[in-house]
């Protein structure tokens, strides 16, 4: 009975040492591992940074997950974000759902689409914390382009077929970008690449806090 037992034993033990080493070359093959002798002869295990073996898109959200912690707040349509994203789907543009403690913030208003209204309300919210605030905005949609240009978000120098603009705070100023969408950019986001979209709003972000 006890040579059984320790039989068992044996073959358990030899299946867990087996499922070690397996992943363990595995994590080797892949970068994430490196395992030598150090200066003294010490055997070691270093664990790799995986940074390296991510594509930009992923490190610009690693970073606005840790270094750089950001807001983003979407109002309307779905950005088709990558699952690590971390964003805050609202429904409604008010203080209590643009509320944040972070450094970093954006308010994504995508209306690609033209579904989404803009009221009064909305804008008065916007102009406190974009345009008095320092919140910045990515906005997509033809919408409500001219209640934008109306209300001093964006201007008149926007170039016909751009879909939306962005602003963002540089010091004391807001600074307006354009030609962040045009035609081109939803018809190749709409064939070839869903997250088009998503990166956008990210190289937004990258420069945010690149040039803060």
């Amino acid at each position: 009975m006890k040579q059984k037992v320790i039989k068992i034993l044996l073959v358990i033990i030899g299946s867990i040492i087996v499922i070690v080493a397996l992943i363990t070359a595995t994590l080797v093959l892949t970068g994430n591992v490196e395992i030598g002798f150090d200066s003294n002869g010490n055997f070691q295990v270093e664990i790799k940074n995986n940074n390296d073996n991510l594509d930009s898109y992923d490190q610009i959200i690693q970073s606005t997950l840790t270094t750089y912690p950001t807001d983003i707040f979407v109002y309307g349509e779905d950005c088709k974000f990558r699952k690590n994203v971390k964003f805050k789907q609202i429904d409604k543009l008010s203080e209590e759902n643009l509320k944040s403690d972070k450094k970093y913030k954006v308010i994504v208003f995508n209306d690609l689409y033209d579904k989404t209204d803009l009221t009064d309300d909305d804008i008065a919210v916007l102009k406190k914390y974009v345009l008095e605030g320092d919140y910045a905005l990515f906005y997509t949609g033809r919408k409500h382009m001219d209640a934008f240009i109306a209300n001093g978000f964006a201007t008149e120098h926007i170039v016909e077929g751009d879909i939306g603009f962005a602003l963002r705070h540089s010091g004391e100023t807001v600074i307006e970008t354009d030609g962040l969408w045009d035609e081109t950019s939803l018809e190749y986001y709409e064939t070839n690449n869903p997250e088009l979209l998503g990166e956008s709003v990210f190289i937004l972000i990258e420069r945010i806090i690149r040039e803060d």
